[in-house]
């Protein structure tokens, strides 16, 4: 997306308001029900209608054509704003997350190791101690208070209720089990759900080692 006049600052700013301007149409007419919730075109077709293999084989992409490929693309994604969108699978977005996914989208700042994001890292510890407080949970004066009691729980952010799932699993097989991460699991574990359970519980009980018939 090179362009010869423009600094690497100034091509940033005409990139970022481009972006920005199509996101608030597309908000817009989304939260005026303009249009269908979404459009599902085959993936070959809609791959043509984006010129993907074009852009992917030969680059090219400018700030002259961004706005076109931003609106089409847009055009082709499930519109959550819209009044019609009936909540499938996810919940429509907070306008701040989007930011702050742009702001992460900027540094990315892995928060795996302490020093690869600090802040983020940070902000974690900070909301999963406000989550604990709500159910009795933090045994700490300050939010910020970050000392390892026993009375006091622990937590981890994670992007979606699958993943969450997942690392509930691992978490009671670790308390169950302690050696399970060396030695495999032990014939006679097993999970006790609902049959109104989430699939995702049976994959994560597979993939924890458990086996779909525990």
């Amino acid at each position: 997306m090179k362009d010869p006049e423009m600094t690497n600052q100034e091509e940033l700013m005409t990139l970022a308001r481009q972006v920005l301007d199509e996101l608030g149409e597309y908000i817009a007419q989304s939260e005026r029900g303009v249009g269908s919730v979404l459009v599902q075109r085959p993936a070959g077709e809609l791959a043509d209608f984006l010129r993907l293999g074009e852009w992917v084989r030969n680059g090219g992409l400018s700030t002259d054509d961004l706005p076109s490929f931003i609106s089409g693309y847009l055009d082709n994604t499930q519109h959550m704003h819209h009044p019609g969108y009936m909540g499938h699978q996810v919940a429509v977005p907070h306008r701040a997350s989007g930011i702050a996914d742009m702001i992460h989208g900027f540094i990315n700042n892995p928060m795996a190791i302490y020093e690869m994001g600090p802040a983020a890292a940070t902000i974690e510890r900070v909301m999963i101690n406000w989550m604990l407080e709500k159910i009795g949970w933090f045994a700490g004066e300050h939010l910020t208070d970050f000392s390892e009691r026993e009375e006091n729980g622990t937590g981890v952010l994670t992007h979606g209720g699958s993943l969450a799932n997942l690392t509930a699993v691992l978490a009671a097989r670790a308390f169950a089990y302690p050696n399970a991460w060396d030695d495999g699991c032990p014939s006679n574990l097993a999970v006790i759900v609902p049959k109104t359970a989430h699939y995702s519980l049976a994959r994560a009980i597979s993939i924890a080692g458990l086996g779909q018939r525990a």
